[in-house]
């Protein structure tokens, strides 16, 4: 019965503090990644000067911000930017990150972020009981026991580390 209080409150929690964070719009998103495109040529053109001729007279570039977290063996990465294609006098523009920036959008929705950590939530319990009767049928002695252990760690351990990017997700949106 605690459990399911628990799963409750955490539930409601993740709904309140998804309702209460305002969300950008694609096009705000857009438009904060040309300003970041123009911010970044600006600065590379006061660094190097000849650096403007060049980028005037190639076929096409692109500007791209890099943002990234290591931590021993985890590490996440993420980053959007602008390319610019040239084609005689035409040029045409992508922003590129936004499919990404889409994707994040729709799973920091409430209900959306809760169905998916309880989505994952059953894959990784129910992975834990199928692998664990695998090996209650083909393995025997102290490797069972240790597999057991082994495989019940490595699903708690990809269950939190799920939850927790879903949870960066809807709290960094």
């Amino acid at each position: 019965m605690n459990l399911k209080r628990l799963v409750s409150v955490v539930g409601l929690a993740l709904l309140a503090m998804g309702l209460a964070t305002a969300k950008d719009s694609p096009d705000e998103q857009r438009q904060k990644i040309r300003k970041m495109a123009a911010t970044t040529l600006a600065d590379l053109y006061k660094l190097q000067p000849t650096a403007q001729g060049a980028v005037q007279r190639s076929a096409g570039y692109a500007v791209f911000n890099n943002m990234g977290t290591n931590l021993l063996l985890l590490s996440t990465a993420r980053g959007a930017g602008v390319a610019v294609e040239r084609r005689g006098r035409a040029s045409s523009e992508r922003v590129a990150g936004l499919m990404a920036a889409e994707v994040r959008a729709a799973i920091a929705q409430p209900l959306n972020a809760t169905l998916l950590i309880a989505w994952l939530l059953s894959l990784f319990w129910h992975s834990q009981l199928g692998l664990q009767v695998v090996v209650e049928d083909y393995v025997h002695g102290w490797a069972e026991w240790f597999l057991q252990m082994a495989i019940r760690f490595l699903c708690v351990l990809g269950a939190i580390a799920s939850v927790l990017a879903v949870c960066r997700i809807v709290f960094a949106a």
